[in-house]
């Protein structure tokens, strides 16, 4: 999604959520914690811009009613075909909705317009699952960070999302970056990735990732320091004690 340059900061309370288990949520709870991660995001977006939602069948409904809450118009939803079954008891899950929601009321961009273009794509996206294959040699660090994260987006078929709704020097935002396919993709495209991830590892993985991509080093901003600097500085901090029981 392509947004505005302001970023709000996370409250606590959504921080608490996210560093929880979110799967032992109710439907409730569940759609509450979209609605607030959404009504975030649609705080940032440009008017005329578009979310993309990854979601798995089974709370495609969540989404969906979170969204139609927080955003002002359901574009469409795309099907994911991962060309491969994976986990399943009754049936084995082959696909992943791509839920599309609109901010504002401003045109939205559209590099597609039937095809005149050259981009003819309709509401089916086949691509393989990274972790099937899909995304094989996309780049440098995908073996590792797949290691890390088995269910990683493939950076392609990201890649092509954006290519269908932003121009070149966007910002896109994703505020699950896991190990940064969203990283990946925009780079490959010439848009700009502004990323949320809260776990360390994957932040990690992210940055490595893009810079055995790039040839550069990331910079950390508030010390100005290069990454393996940085990195090595935490390092050499003293680690806190494991806790220990009370004597009884």
């Amino acid at each position: 999604m392509n947004q505005k340059s302001s970023v709000p900061q996370t409250p606590k309370s959504l921080r608490r959520v996210l560093t929880s288990d979110t799967g032992e949520l109710d439907d409730a709870g569940f759609v509450g914690f979209l609605g607030t991660v959404f009504g975030h995001a649609r705080h940032t977006m440009a008017d005329g811009a578009l979310a993309y939602v990854f979601m798995d069948w089974g709370h495609a409904w969540h989404a969906l009613e979170a969204g139609r809450a927080v955003f002002d118009e359901l574009k469409n939803i795309c099907i994911w075909n991962k060309l491969s079954g994976g986990m399943g008891s009754f049936y084995r899950s082959q696909h992943e909705f791509v839920l599309i929601f609109k901010a504002g009321r401003d045109a939205h961009v559209n590099n597609l317009r039937l095809g005149s273009t050259g981009r003819n794509r309709s509401n089916v996206w086949d691509h393989p699952g990274a972790n099937t294959g899909g995304g094989a040699l996309e780049d440098a660090g995908r073996g590792a960070a797949l290691a890390l994260h088995p269910t990683i987006k493939p950076v392609r078929l990201l890649a092509e999302a954006i290519l269908d709704a932003t121009r070149p020097g966007d910002l896109v935002l994703d505020p699950f970056l896991g190990v940064g396919s969203t990283l990946m993709a925009a780079e490959r495209t010439g848009r700009v990735c502004r990323g949320i991830e809260l776990e360390p590892r994957y932040a990690d993985a992210a940055l490595r990732r893009w810079q055995a991509y790039t040839g550069e080093e990331p910079v950390h901003v508030a010390t100005g320091l290069p990454y393996s600097e940085y990195a090595a500085s935490l390092r050499d901090q003293p680690q806190p004690s494991a806790p220990t029981e009370a004597a009884s």
